[in-house]
């Protein structure tokens, strides 16, 4: 169904079909277990209530995950048998798929009269508006003035609009959309589950009376005769538990 040809426009742009194919994933477990192709087209139809072909347009399946969410994904096996796997730092990718600020910026914002728009594609991301027509390089692209949306559209419209022209502007350089998100936030959870563990634990043995004796007994021998000294386990064992 996927290598279906349509000359119809997508009824959806690559970020919000990128969206759901992410959260189709996530909802299918495919960081564990790869989704095969042909399951994900089926559900991305169901989804959108639309044939394949009225949501990706005239590229195959594999090609429109590529450019839409790029390197959250890998893929796995061949032919019938392709599968989807879900990369783990994906999970951490804010939901909705959104453009970095200032990427989105510099399709938003009109360009000054007379100028011409520059992009340095590489993060942090910046753009300007210089009187001469930049030349494109690996670190340089120009953003045609005509992929500006008009001012005076309500949000969505615009909105709709800003992200079909980034569609545009990428496909026409060769570049992919999904470079352009806002980073993954950083996963912090397991970091603060173990200090938090670990200051409860701390917590508990510094409260119990029997670690106070242990603690108090230490403390009444002079630091100099430490070293003289020493407590088998069973005394120890017999002081955490009185």
């Amino acid at each position: 169904m996927q290598n279906e040809v349509s000359s119809a426009e997508p009824v959806a742009d690559s970020t919000e079909v990128g969206s759901a194919i992410i959260e189709i994933l996530r909802e299918r477990g495919a960081v564990d277990r790869p989704l095969r192709l042909a399951a994900l087209g089926q559900r991305l139809s169901a989804q959108f209530g639309q044939p394949l072909r009225n949501i990706i347009g005239d590229r195959k399946l594999s090609d429109f995950i590529r450019f839409s969410v790029g390197r959250m994904v890998s893929f796995e096996g061949e032919g019938g048998s392709l599968a989807v796997r879900l990369e783990k730092d994906a999970g951490l990718q804010e939901r909705p798929l959104r453009f970095d600020p200032t990427f989105w910026a510099a399709f938003s914002k009109p360009v000054r009269s007379g100028c011409y728009r520059a992009l340095h594609i590489h993060r942090p991301f910046r753009f300007s508006d210089n009187e001469e027509a930049p030349t494109n390089s690996e670190e340089l692209h120009s953003i045609d003035s005509d992929l500006i949306p008009p001012a005076d559209l309500n949000k969505p419209e615009r909105d709709a609009a800003i992200r079909k022209s980034i569609d545009t502007w990428c496909k026409n350089n060769g570049l992919i959309p999904s470079n352009f998100l806002v980073k993954p936030r950083a996963d912090t959870s397991y970091g603060n589950h173990a200090r938090a563990r670990s200051s409860e634990e701390e917590a508990r043995f510094t409260n119990h009376p029997g670690a106070s004796a242990l603690i108090s007994l230490a403390r009444a021998v002079p630091e100099s005769e430490r070293s003289k000294h020493s407590l088998t386990l069973d005394l120890i064992y017999t002081l955490l538990n009185r």
